[in-house]
């Protein structure tokens, strides 16, 4: 499918480091949609603020509810934080955010529940306008699996479903589709984008992957599903064939 020149393998999540540089208060905003349909905002759903991130058990110091354009607003002071966002019917979201005086906000895609045998992947990034394009690839390619939402502009979102699951194996790929196109193969467009895959089963999220960063390229391999179990691949890649997989959206 690929050549594998200028590869590697990074399977380290990035390290965030605690961020507190005053005691300033800020309105920061939490904007939450629909992972398979990211226009539609998860308007009613209850939203608890814990401190650090990754904080998904400690002191609630903020609870709330999302509006019917499914954001919150709550006065935090400037640091690190996790937000626990609840609706029946979604599988719980847990968002990361460090408040400062130039980074007030964070946005979200909570997943429906998803049936047994069945796999959702939604792909999230922070920078926009950027083309990214997200598939898995089965076996000998007999299935390409693709979002039915192309996320550009401010809707920074992508879903791929995988309903045969244990019939066949995936691999799961993110490309920087605008720079393979305009032949920027050494962009590091999709590297600082803060790009983020996270897999659901019936059991709720089971795998989350973060774009390796410094390293340019346009191919981030995220993972394998092989025999229902999920392999961290996590490889990056600047040089690909000339190939209708990667140009074909």
């Amino acid at each position: 499918m690929f050549k594998s020149v200028g590869s590697g393998k990074y399977s380290v999540e990035p390290i965030y480091m605690g961020y507190t540089n005053n005691t300033a208060t800020y309105p920061a905003q939490f904007v939450v949609r629909d992972a398979t349909d990211p226009n539609k905002p998860l308007s009613g759903a209850g939203i608890m603020i814990r401190r650090g991130i990754n904080n998904r058990t400690g002191v609630v110091v903020q609870t709330g509810a999302l509006d019917d354009n499914g954001t919150a607003s709550v006065a935090l002071t400037s640091g690190s934080y996790t937000a626990e966002i609840t609706k029946g019917g979604y599988e719980t979201l847990y968002l990361s955010v460090i408040i400062r005086l130039d980074h007030q906000y964070a946005v979200g895609f909570a997943m429906p529940d998803v049936e047994s045998d069945t796999y959702r992947i939604a792909v999230s990034w922070e920078s926009a306008p950027l083309d990214l394009n997200s598939m898995a690839v089965s076996s000998n390619r007999a299935r390409i699996l693709k979002s039915s939402v192309d996320s550009l502009g401010l809707t920074t979102s992508e879903c791929v479903t995988i309903d045969n699951a244990g019939e066949d194996d995936y691999r799961f790929y993110v490309t920087d589709f605008g720079s393979i196109t305009s032949g920027d193969m050494m962009s590091y467009n999709m590297t600082g984008s803060g790009a983020c895959v996270d897999v659901y089963g019936s059991e709720g999220l089971i795998g989350k992957y973060h774009v390796p960063v410094a390293n340019a390229g346009v191919v981030w391999e995220a993972f394998e599903l092989r025999n229902k179990t999920l392999l961290p691949v996590n490889s990056y890649y600047y040089s690909v064939e000339d190939d209708d997989l990667w140009k074909t959206k």
